[in-house]
């Protein structure tokens, strides 16, 4: 069965797959130096009736504004009154809020088992509450690493060394010597989707660039690795 995987911008996406739509970190408009934010004509069309309308999660990994937006997370949910929200902060009324170091939650067709992660820059947001999370939809898996800091335990946390269908990675990730080490070697994954990159006409230090030179740096044998940096680009991979 194939999954679709679109971005909104930066580290927003949805999946659909078996007849399910998730979303995570899918809407924010702020102006964020160096990332991008999701252009408003696409947060209109995520947030009316359209593509984007009828998920049943909408996930939301931290409250920074490159990954979330409350006005627009509010629309959603008022004009979806059948998405279940999901974050470490309340901001809908059908909503479960993450909390602890580990849970789970089950909805009408997902489970989510999701994990309480340090943000990169530990020092900097050290009183950011950041979560990673494994979304099982139909048995299928799909892995959030979000903006969790670049070191093998976390990953190692997480995973529990089994294999996830497709796996969420900051660009990071790739680009730096340790994290392709940590990729490698704790990595678990049919699929990757390398995202958090800017929009490559708004990329002004290259981030772009230097993910394509690392992905000639990365070996892992029989994983796919897509590249997701453009509003609305889109994916499919047979799971």
């Amino acid at each position: 069965m194939k999954a679709e995987i679109t971005l909104s911008a930066n580290a927003g996406v949805m999946i659909e797959y078996a007849g399910i739509k998730v979303l995570s970190d899918i809407l924010h408009n702020d102006n964020v130096p160096v990332f991008s934010s999701v252009p408003k004509y696409i947060c209109k069309s995520i947030t009316d009736k359209g593509a984007f309308s009828g998920a049943e999660l909408f996930l939301v990994s931290h409250d920074h504004p490159d990954h979330y937006s409350r006005p627009l997370a509010s629309e959603y949910m008022k004009n979806n009154k059948n998405t279940v929200a999901a974050a470490p902060f309340r901001f809908a009324e059908r909503q479960i809020v993450f909390s602890g170091v580990t849970g789970k939650f089950k909805t009408f067709n997902t489970m989510v088992e999701y994990f309480r992660t340090p943000h990169e820059k530990q020092r900097v947001y050290a009183d950011v509450k950041h979560y990673s999370y494994i979304v099982n939809i139909a048995g299928a898996k799909f892995a959030f690493f979000n903006d969790m800091s670049i070191e093998p335990e976390y990953m190692e946390q997480v995973l529990r060394g089994s294999c996830v269908d497709v796996a969420f990675i900051n660009f990071p990730w790739l680009t730096l010597k340790h994290g392709r080490k940590y990729l490698a070697e704790y990595l678990r994954a049919k699929n990757i989707v390398i995202y958090h990159l800017p929009i490559p006409v708004e990329d002004e230090y290259g981030y772009n660039a230097a993910e394509q030179k690392s992905l000639a740096s990365l070996s892992l044998a029989e994983t796919a690795v897509y590249t997701l940096n453009s509003p609305l680009m889109s994916i499919e991979t047979e799971l």
